[in-house]
């Protein structure tokens, strides 16, 4: 080949082969992105699972989407919340708090009121929605516990074997058993709960000494965190919350696909990378901004110094020779000198006596 044709032919294969590369990144970006929009949501996506949770007595709404929005944040799903509703007017109504008394008190003794017809069927909604090879993890506080018990008897054993009980300060004990094969059960109760005056079967676990047992019992007590009954009742408060904590986390250990265990972690390392070289740069361009400053300030003084300076040994004497200057050109031009004229007072001089007689001294 001659030089020329060699030249034009290495021309045409550097074209083609970067032609090729482009059409060869592009078509596996293209496949990458309709492999990850059919592929993601299965991967990152838990398992079919869904988080329900019903509250106790004295529970206005806003407590209750309070508690979803923060049992949402522990347990990093979407809590689906089934109110049990209030007589309380506002939070300091007695007369409405002895009626969710008088009401809890019909359900201990096994009355099935609407809050339980409510309950069965929004567990059977949750239920249908995760399918047959699902689960769904219910939460109960105080008297939704009591609640629970009660629809839980409506339900059928394939129904609750699909389901996990997390009561926590219940009125009434939930318990694995042969009519009702929950698939995990587990009861938490601070010691000094006075919910546990209604719970006979929790006190009389209590008092047997087995505070703490592994991770097939049913019940959990924990050290009050505030030493006040009522306040370590609450299920946000930090007596509980550190419970639901523990849930929250194997909640995701257990019921988490391997994808969403491998993606996530990863997903908190850039987001912590993130904010580490957000703080970097901050701090970086604080430093900068500070030098900068420090020299414009620096720079501004040395020139108010210099100009002092000018103005004091300078422009001054300058001014004075000039106008020393002008006074001499004045007088060389006019002959004649300019002079203040000083008005003064006559002074009587003193006679003095001579001889001659008196004279006036001049």
């Amino acid at each position: 080949f001659s030089p020329s044709r060699y030249k034009s032919l290495r021309l045409l294969f550097s074209s083609t082969s970067k032609t090729c590369c482009g059409s060869m990144k592009i078509s596996l970006g293209l496949a990458w992105f309709l492999s990850f929009l059919y592929f993601g949501p299965r991967l990152v996506s838990s398992r079919k699972v869904r988080l329900t949770y019903i509250n106790g007595i004295a529970t206005h709404m806003e407590h209750m989407e309070e508690g979803e929005k923060e049992i949402t944040k522990i347990f990093g799903e979407p809590c689906l919340f089934c109110y049990n509703p209030t007589s309380q007017s506002h939070v300091e109504d007695t007369v409405g708090w002895l009626g969710d008394i008088t009401q809890a008190g019909t359900q201990k003794l096994g009355r099935i009121t609407e809050e339980v017809n409510s309950l069965v069927n929004h567990l059977r909604e949750a239920l249908a929605t995760v399918g047959k090879r699902g689960c769904v993890v219910h939460i109960a506080h105080s008297q939704g516990a009591l609640i629970t018990s009660l629809a839980c008897k409506l339900l059928t054993p394939e129904e609750m074997s699909r389901m996990e009980i997390l009561a926590f300060g219940g009125a009434a004990t939930i318990r694995k058993s042969a009519e009702m094969p929950f698939r995990r059960c587990i009861n938490y109760y601070s010691v000094n709960d006075p919910i546990l005056f209604v719970a006979p079967s929790a006190s009389q676990y209590l008092r047997s000494g087995r505070v703490v047992g592994d991770a097939e019992e049913e019940f959990c007590f924990l050290a009050p965190r505030l030493g006040d009954p009522i306040a370590d009742h609450d299920i946000l408060g930090p007596t509980y919350n550190q419970a639901l904590q523990w849930e929250g986390a194997r909640f995701r250990r257990e019921h988490r696909s391997l994808g969403y265990k491998v993606i996530h972690p990863t997903y908190l390392l850039l987001v912590a990378f993130h904010e580490r070289f957000h703080q970097l740069i901050v701090a970086i361009l604080g430093s900068l901004l500070r030098v900068v400053l420090a020299t414009v300030l620096w720079g501004k003084t040395q020139v108010d110094l210099l100009v002092s300076f000018v103005r004091s040994w300078v422009i001054r004497p300058a001014m004075f020779l000039f106008m020393i200057c002008l006074e001499a050109i004045r007088t060389w031009i006019t002959g004649q000198e300019k002079y203040e004229l000083v008005v003064r007072e006559k002074v009587p001089q003193p006679i003095s006596v001579s001889k001659e007689g008196p004279t006036r001294e001049s």
